[in-house]
């Protein structure tokens, strides 16, 4: 029987973090709304999130630039 779009999205999502959950790789998460990007990086193991970084106090919203400058500060945010 052929899975609805929802339930192929999830079932995506769920091999694709247990994947990565196995090899103990931390994911970078990134939303982009219409006016800002959002980025998160998130532990291997999915329930601690390591840094975060927002375009929100940036005067470039969610352009190019302001991609950059989040990827550049990301690093900078990690919490060891």
């Amino acid at each position: 029987m052929k899975l609805s779009k929802k339930q192929a999205r999830l079932r995506r999502a769920t091999k694709f973090r247990a994947k990565h959950a196995e090899k103990g790789v931390e994911r970078l998460c990134v939303y982009k709304s219409s006016q800002h990007i959002y980025v998160q990086l998130i532990s291997a193991c999915g329930t601690k999130t390591l840094a975060s970084a927002s375009s929100i106090k940036e005067k470039n919203g969610g352009n190019v630039v302001a991609a950059k400058r989040l990827v550049l500060r990301l690093p900078k945010r990690q919490k060891r």
